[in-house]
């Protein structure tokens, strides 16, 4: 009998070896990237959050300690009051990448499969894009209190510089929604590319080519 076919291992048609998704295993280190940028992204919302709540417990904290005094900082309140601003859009932002924003799901708990995860793609997208609108009415009104020079009294700064939460926070939101999407779908891939199925595969074909009195030798 010819050596070489001895040796040769099973191919794809062999039932030991399940056909693979080519296109799966390449998807899913996509997927995996944008998880590990999501994780970054929420690392640094969490960041920002606490570094904004601090400082606005503390600044409130010493403007009612200075007012024991009869003294207090003038622009204390002011910056407290935008400071709560960016804090709700900072949590805000955070809710929704964990999918912990208000939502109304008495559809998605009656929807299994498949369908549940269109319906909840299909939320997203208009989440989104109502987040998109709010976004751009935010840079309008922006850009119109740049355009007559508004300032915040006492401190004589532009008022767009603590207005401009109002349209990055609106579009932060909106890409948590849109990225949310391929994530959730994704968690659903089949998994035949695995590396478990890979180790498997490589120890039958070791059996088969160690064995040349199997099937090859009767």
């Amino acid at each position: 009998m010819n050596q070489d076919s001895q040796q040769t291992p099973p191919g794809p048609a062999d039932p030991r070896h399940p056909p693979g998704i080519p296109w799966a295993a390449g998807l899913r280190s996509v997927l995996e990237s944008l998880r590990r940028f999501r994780s970054l992204l929420e690392g640094l919302e969490i960041g920002a959050l606490l570094l904004l709540l601090g400082g606005m417990i503390l600044l409130a904290f010493l403007q009612v300690v200075l007012r024991q005094f009869h003294g207090g900082l003038l622009w204390a309140d002011v910056v407290v009051r935008h400071l709560v601003l960016w804090i709700a859009f900072a949590g805000s932002a955070l809710a929704a990448s964990r999918s912990r924003h208000i939502t109304i799901d008495a559809l998605g708990r009656l929807l299994k499969g498949p369908l549940r995860m269109t319906v909840r793609g299909l939320i997203d997208l208009l989440g989104a894009w109502i987040c998109l609108r709010l976004a751009h009415a935010g840079f309008d009104f922006t850009a119109m209190s740049r355009e007559f020079g508004e300032t915040i009294d006492p401190l004589d700064l532009p008022a767009w510089t603590f207005q401009a939460v109002i349209p990055a926070g609106f579009a932060l939101i909106a890409f948590h929604f849109l990225l949310d999407i391929p994530l959730m779908f994704g968690e659903n891939l089949p998994q035949e590319d695995s590396p478990g199925l890979e180790i498997r595969r490589a120890e039958s074909d070791a059996e088969s080519c160690a064995d040349p009195k199997g099937e090859h030798g009767r």
